[in-house]
């Protein structure tokens, strides 16, 4: 299994290959790169190797692409970064691989669904007239007909007003399991770890992927990954918090807010195995991320040291030998 610290050198690479074919890339943010590549020789390994597979998409318009897409579109996921690093002669693998794990990922000549950027909050009435509002850097894909009502959630976290319906219960597939909801209110979000579901009102069926069937109530919350494994719990905080622009935790690993703050802020936050593992409790604001991470080092022995302005490290003050 690919390890942690190098899966978050290749997500920093496909930040710097995007921002490097962006139109406003600056002199500024050049010298970032070359200094990210200096800390460590992986990096620079590893940013070349997604550069070599970059040069297959000199035919497409890349700079017409939105930043977010192309930061997306470098980061493949897990099981196709295994292919990256070994070598892919073309990305266009990598592209049929994008469709098929996360449709989040895919580039932006393909049908993307609903999707949102950095710091941006969107709502969709959908065919059903259910209401479907999504956190910032957030992908679903809806599956309508005549026959069924289907959403595929790519990556990120949605907030589901689900409106009961003839065709039967609306499923709401994931990498990790699919959620049937007749009518309620529900929050599932998704990364490359697994899911996480919290019912507001009603009730719904959480379906895992080692078949098992449980009835998830209001007030509960399940989190649920690729080996079936299934952890139910009370719901723990305000899971509606981001609709205003804020994080609300109870008690959480500091990674949990540094994951959250990400989707809001351009660049790239690293955080020390240290500082990650930190806990946190309270409310935070997700539209201003540099208050926030003010906030953060005032209130936990950590230290977030700022290279540029989109690139920052948060270490723990006191890191293990």
């Amino acid at each position: 299994m690919i390890d942690a610290d190098l899966q978050r050198t290749i997500d920093e690479a496909a930040h710097w290959l995007a921002r490097l074919h962006a139109h406003d890339c600056h002199d500024q943010e050049r010298e970032a790169l070359a200094q990210w590549q200096r800390a460590d020789p992986r990096h620079r390994e590893v940013f070349e190797k997604m550069a070599g597979q970059v040069g297959s998409l000199r035919a497409q318009p890349l700079l017409d692409q939105p930043q977010e897409q192309l930061v997306q579109l470098l980061k493949v996921p897990s099981t196709s970064r295994r292919r990256v690093l070994g070598g892919l002669a073309t990305l266009g693998m990598v592209l049929a691989g994008l469709a098929q794990f996360e449709p989040r990922l895919r580039p932006g000549w393909l049908d993307v669904g609903l999707s949102t950027g950095t710091g941006q909050r969107a709502t969709f009435t959908l065919g059903d007239a259910s209401r479907l509002t999504l956190n910032a850097c957030s992908q679903v894909d809806p599956d309508m007909n005549a026959r069924q009502r289907r959403l595929v959630i790519g990556h990120g976290e949605a907030y589901l007003q689900c409106q009961a319906d003839t065709r039967g219960p609306l499923v709401i597939a994931s990498h990790y399991g699919q959620v049937l909801s007749q009518q309620a209110s529900l929050v599932i979000s998704q990364d490359e770890q697994g899911a996480r579901l919290d019912v507001l009102q009603a009730s719904v069926l959480l379906q895992a992927r080692d078949g098992r069937a449980l009835t998830i109530k209001a007030g509960q919350s399940a989190v649920f990954n690729n080996q079936g494994t299934v952890a139910l719990g009370p719901t723990r905080g305000n899971r509606l918090a981001w609709l205003n622009g804020q994080l609300d935790i109870d008690n959480e690993p500091l990674a949990t807010v540094v994951d959250a703050l990400r989707a809001y802020r351009r660049g790239i936050v690293r955080v020390s195995p240290a500082a990650a593992r930190l806990k946190v409790s309270g409310v935070f604001v997700l539209d201003d991320t540099d208050t926030t991470l003010s906030l953060l080092a005032l209130s936990l022995p950590i230290r977030v040291t700022r290279h540029t302005d989109y690139w920052l490290n948060i270490d723990a003050l006191h890191e293990p030998a």
